[in-house]
C-alpha cells in the first residue's frame, strides 16, 4: 500500500496524494505549506480540517425544510376513492376524522409536513385502519 501525503493551506487539507511523484508535483503549487503523511488506512480528502494533530471531515449540511404544499384535491387524490369514500363515511361517527376533514375542507392549501396532518393521516392509519402504509407514505410524501 503507497504512502498517503496531504497538502494543508491555511488548516484545510486541499491535496491528498498516494504516489510519491504526485507529491513531488503537488509540492511544486505549494511549496511552503504544511505535508502530513497520513497513518495508514486514514481516509482524508480535500475540505477536511486539521489543527496540527486531528483531521475534522467538513459538516454535512442538513436538507432545508421545504414544504410541500397541495390543495386538498391534490391531497385527496392521493388515495383512491373507495379510501376516500370510507374515511367520508367514518368521519360520521368519528370526531376526530370529522374535525380534521372539515379542516380540509377549508384550506386553501395542505402542507404534508405540518404535526396536524402528519397525525391525522398516522391516526386513520394506526388507529383505524383506514389507510395502508404506502397510502399514508403517499399523503405525507
Amino acid at each position: 500500500m503507497n504512502e498517503v501525503h496531504v497538502i494543508i493551506v491555511r488548516g484545510g487539507v486541499v491535496y491528498a496524494v498516494d504516489a510519491f511523484s504526485s507529491l513531488a508535483v503537488a509540492e511544486q503549487f505549494y511549496p511552503d505549506d504544511t505535508r502530513v503523511l497520513l497513518e495508514q488506512g486514514m481516509q482524508v480528502q480535500p475540505g477536511w480540517t486539521y489543527d496540527g494533530s486531528v483531521f475534522t471531515a467538513p459538516e454535512v449540511p442538513q436538507p432545508a425544510y421545504v414544504p410541500s404544499l397541495l390543495s386538498p384535491l391534490e391531497f385527496l387524490r392521493r388515495v383512491p376513492m373507495a379510501t376516500r369514500i370510507a374515511i367520508r363515511e367514518a368521519a360520521k361517527t368519528d370526531p376526530v376524522i370529522q374535525d380534521a376533514m372539515e379542516l380540509l375542507m377549508v384550506a386553501k392549501e395542505i402542507d404534508v409536513h405540518d404535526a396536524d396532518t402528519v397525525a391525522f393521516v398516522t391516526y386513520m392509519r394506526d388507529v383505524k385502519g383506514l389507510l395502508t402504509t404506502e397510502q399514508a407514505q403517499a399523503l405525507l410524501y
